[in-house]
């Protein structure tokens, strides 16, 4: 059996656009993942939503108690906690913080969850073209700061 492959650059795979450039002898990568975050919004019917400046909303951490009233109409908060992690693993570190607490209440949440949820696909729209760049010319290490987190009256670690 014979195939016929041809290889061409790298442009796109599973949903991740990649950009390859080159200016003064730096070579850079930026990965994105637009039509992705396109495809949540659709499927949240968020895609003509207002944009958010921030992924989170302001005030105390989500909790367990927030579920006392559960949300009375529809919300898939499943597959918005899976399509966000995959968003979160491969381009968007910057909603990690957002998706912790819902992905613990998948089962069982509140109006302030769901509110908080469709609050990241609103600040998902708003910065549909961010990504991670990778550059050539970068360091070798990482320098990483620990930060210190104040828990709340109603954090459930």
């Amino acid at each position: 059996m014979r195939f016929d492959v041809t290889e061409e650059p790298l442009t796109e795979n599973l949903g991740l656009l990649y950009d390859f450039s080159e200016l003064d002898g730096v070579h850079t990568c930026k990965i994105t993942q637009a039509p992705q975050i396109k495809k949540f919004l659709a499927e949240f019917d968020m895609s003509d939503c207002s944009p958010a400046n921030f992924p989170c909303l302001g005030g105390t951490l989500l909790c367990k108690e927030d579920c006392s009233v559960p949300y009375s109409g529809t919300f898939d908060m499943m597959a918005f906690v899976g399509h966000g992690t995959y968003l979160q693993m491969c381009t968007r570190p910057d909603i990690s913080l957002v998706l912790k607490p819902l992905s613990r209440l998948t089962k069982s949440f509140g109006d302030k969850h769901v509110q908080l949820a469709k609050h990241v696909l609103r600040y998902l729209r708003a910065t549909l073209h961010l990504g991670l760049t990778y550059r050539s010319a970068f360091p070798l290490y990482l320098p990483l700061f620990p930060v210190a987190s104040q828990p709340t009256q109603c954090d459930t670690r």
